[in-house]
């Protein structure tokens, strides 16, 4: 199914192809169902449960003033039980599930009749779903602790409920963190590590005999991966235990360190974070919702879209019932 574009509210952006929408009373309508898929660690009550909230979920949606009688467009919506793209930030717990919907606006054909068009404005709402913060590639680097993400981006919220940089609203009891703040250490560390691989390889390359020319190339290499290994120990040694443990920003370009280490107030400082491994309480059933990722996206291009029906969609965030998407969470 297509990805929609991380825009809520997008009713500001310009419109494509639009044409006046049609009075036909539209429908919902479920586009196949991706539950099959059990993965080991979820039980047959889990199971059960996690599809007794999707319904919950599309209970609440489909009551949505702006959506619960589509005028001029249908309602196409697929159920999930595991969203591979998300499953990363929570298993086993909890179960990340969702719905993905979208609308199907009405015109007319050469002959007049009333034919669908083009895929329109979207929506998604994910349990436990981290990628709402952290969007779906967020990973800045890796080592043997794990993952180094580009911190969240908070940008507002919607009745109450953050909204972050990728669009998406968070809907939540957990007061704990999301984020945990990557020392400067880990950085340098990491760094360090990948400069001494990056010499290791170079060294272990074999010069082909009587290649002085080739000889001397790699005596080049390895010395210019040792200058950066060197360069990386020396600034580890000049730390003060404070500064290991501060938060590290990193500047990917700009920086004038080995490490990339900047300061916070760099325009381009890009802030590291972890997930944070308590967010989720592990004792709570994995079929337990935790937390509730809400998306709506807006039209870029769309055979007979129009500006009510991007109004509608907009509309549909804010009508829609957030005390009953937090009535679906365990505390």
């Amino acid at each position: 199914m297509t990805r929609f574009p991380n825009i809520v509210g997008a009713a500001l952006l310009p419109l494509l192809f639009a044409a006046p929408a049609l009075a036909q009373t539209g429908r919902w309508k479920q586009d196949g169902d991706a539950t099959a898929y059990v993965p080991a660690w979820l039980g047959a009550s889990d199971r059960a449960a996690t599809l007794g909230t999707l319904d919950a979920l599309l209970a609440i949606l489909k009551r949505d003033p702006a959506l619960a009688q589509p005028t001029g467009f249908d309602v196409v919506v697929k159920r999930s039980l595991v969203f591979p793209t998300s499953a990363e930030w929570s298993r086993p717990h909890p179960v990340p599930a969702g719905i993905v919907g979208f609308a199907i606006p009405y015109g007319r054909d050469a002959a007049g009749r009333p034919v669908p068009g083009h895929e329109g404005p979207g929506f998604s709402v994910k349990l436990n779903d981290l990628s709402c913060a952290f969007g779906e590639s967020p990973v800045f680097a890796h080592d043997a602790e794990g993952d180094l993400l580009r911190a969240p981006k908070p940008d507002g919220s919607v009745h109450g409920h953050p909204r972050y940089e990728t669009g998406c609203v968070w809907v939540t009891h957990v007061a704990r963190p999301i984020a945990l703040p990557v020392p400067r250490e880990r950085v340098v560390r990491l760094r360090l590590a990948e400069m001494r691989a990056q010499q290791a390889r170079a060294e272990s390359i074999a010069v082909p005999n009587g290649n002085a020319q080739f000889a001397a190339f790699r005596a080049q290499t390895v010395a210019q991966w040792k200058a950066k290994a060197d360069s990386l120990a020396a600034e580890l040694a000049a730390m003060s235990p404070a500064e290991r443990r501060a938060p590290a920003y990193v500047n990917p370009f700009g920086a004038a360190r080995a490490s990339h280490l900047t300061t916070p107030d760099d325009p381009a400082a890009i802030a590291l974070v972890t997930i944070n491994p308590q967010y989720f309480d592990p004792s709570l059933p994995v079929s337990a919702p935790q937390g509730i990722a809400v998306r709506f996206s807006g039209v870029i291009q769309s055979r007979f879209a129009s500006d009510a029906l991007v109004a509608a969609f907009t509309r549909a965030l804010d009508q829609l019932d957030w005390n009953a998407l937090g009535a679906l969470l365990r505390p």
